[in-house]
C-alpha cells in the first residue's frame, strides 16, 4: 500500500499541486485502483491475446 507521503511525492512528480485537489479522496482511489493492477498485469499471455497499453503511475515513464 502506498502511504500518503509517497502519494504526495507522486502528485508532485507528475506536476499536480496537492493544494488544488482533494488528496485524501485521490489517495483512496489510487489505493483501490492499485489493487486492480494485480489482475491486469501478467507475464503469461495467450497467443491470440493482445495486450492493451496501460498507464501505471507506479512505474517510470
Amino acid at each position: 500500500m502506498t502511504s500518503k507521503a509517497e502519494f504526495l511525492s507522486i502528485l508532485e512528480r507528475i506536476g499536480l499541486n496537492p493544494d488544488d485537489h482533494d488528496v485524501d479522496e485521490l489517495h483512496a482511489a489510487y489505493v483501490r485502483l492499485g489493487s486492480l493492477f494485480l489482475y491486469l498485469k501478467t507475464e503469461q499471455s495467450r497467443e491470440s491475446a493482445k495486450s492493451l497499453n496501460r498507464f501505471d503511475p507506479r512505474e517510470p515513464l
